[in-house]
């Protein structure tokens, strides 16, 4: 372990550069993962394990959010890819990474959720519904015309 000092937040007395670090692995952990006597759950030695950094609708909103980007850009095998590399992201990812992927998670989820209820204020999908039962209606009607042969009467054009 490190003996060298580095100035306290205050800037008054010097600390170990141990105790800075911990302080800094304590301020990236979510609310809630520390110990009632401020430790980190992962420095603990109970069996308790580290708690859970992330949702499941953190986990869900990362992998739609990056899949939908990479099947447009790239095609659906890196739509795939990137979903999955999301979802890993949102739940090991401790880091920079993680945290973008869990704030991206909670974006995305919550977009979700406000067009669900635009779409149930508004009437979003029963209109989509008749629209495509309209254009279905109309399309078949069209492919149904061109099928039928045609009624032509002998010598229409003849007659006096």
């Amino acid at each position: 372990m490190p003996t060298t000092a580095t100035k306290s937040a205050s800037g008054t007395a010097p600390i170990p550069v141990a105790t800075a670090a911990a302080r800094v692995v304590q301020d990236d952990e979510p609310h809630g993962s520390s110990n009632s006597n401020g430790s980190s759950n992962s420095n603990n030695n109970n069996n308790s394990g580290p708690s859970k950094l992330h949702t499941n609708r953190q986990v869900r909103g990362a992998a739609v959010a990056a899949g939908v980007t990479g099947l447009v850009l790239l095609g659906p095998a890196a739509g795939l890819l990137a979903a999955g590399g999301a979802a890993l992201a949102t739940t090991r990812g401790r880091g920079t990474v993680g945290k973008a992927a869990r704030a991206t998670g909670d974006s995305c989820s919550d977009l979700g959720t406000r067009a669900k209820k635009f779409g149930r204020k508004h009437g979003v999908a029963e209109a989509a519904s008749e629209g495509l039962r309209k254009g279905c209606h109309w399309a078949s009607k069209k492919l149904g015309e061109d099928r039928r042969p045609k009624a032509t009467t002998p010598n229409a054009a003849h007659t006096p």
